[in-house]
């Protein structure tokens, strides 16, 4: 899947990057705050990296997360080794009207891979009760459809160099034991070439 995913991304942005106005580059630190109605509430942190091709105002940027932590639900967006992944795509508009600011929103959507705790026989729904189930605990990995919908604020530090200040995106995972929401707050710098 993550190769087919990577293939997609690359062949997305292979013609486009040509004729683009710019290209971005992102990197920064994220965190991640987990809720849903089956799962306890649980606080991640780890990376998010983005690459944009912008022509003008319109742009497609590629999105990946990943975030690192524990929780006690019995469903969480972490992996069997500790940690779980977002790969996302979709269009990213950027206000372009002040030189050295600029906001943007965007609408991505793809995939979320984590685990699922478990250690024998399900409950109701195919929940696990997590006392009944602490004792063996181990997660089985699961990969869903995950959305973001968000935006940010880029300002610019040098002529390829700018901060993103902040990027705040309401991630919707849709895993089998229900739907997970969960706000993501991103800052870091990013590295645009191009001719703005």
């Amino acid at each position: 899947m993550r190769k087919l995913l990577s293939c997609l991304t690359f062949l997305t942005f292979l013609a486009p990057a040509v004729r683009a106005q710019d290209v971005q580059l992102f990197g920064g630190y994220s965190s991640l705050h987990t809720s849903g109605t089956s799962y306890e509430h649980a606080n991640l942190y780890g990376l998010n990296a983005a690459l944009s091709v912008n022509f003008k105002s319109w742009g497609v940027v590629a999105d990946f997360s990943n975030h690192y932590g524990a929780s006690s639900s019995n469903f969480t967006p972490i992996g069997n080794d500790g940690h779980g992944a977002t790969y996302l795509i979709g269009p990213q508009y950027s206000f372009r009207k002040v030189p050295h600011v600029t906001p943007f929103v965007h609408a991505l959507a793809g995939v979320v891979h984590g685990g699922r705790f478990t250690n024998g026989p399900l409950g109701p729904g195919g929940i696990c009760p997590y006392i009944a189930c602490q004792a063996n605990l181990f997660t089985v990995p699961e990969t869903a459809l995950a959305m973001a919908f968000g935006g940010g604020i880029d300002l610019k530090v040098r002529n390829h160099i700018w901060i993103r200040a902040v990027q705040v995106d309401y991630l919707a995972e849709r895993f089998a034991n229900g739907p997970m929401n969960s706000p993501r707050v991103s800052a870091g710098i990013v590295f645009r070439f191009g001719t703005k």
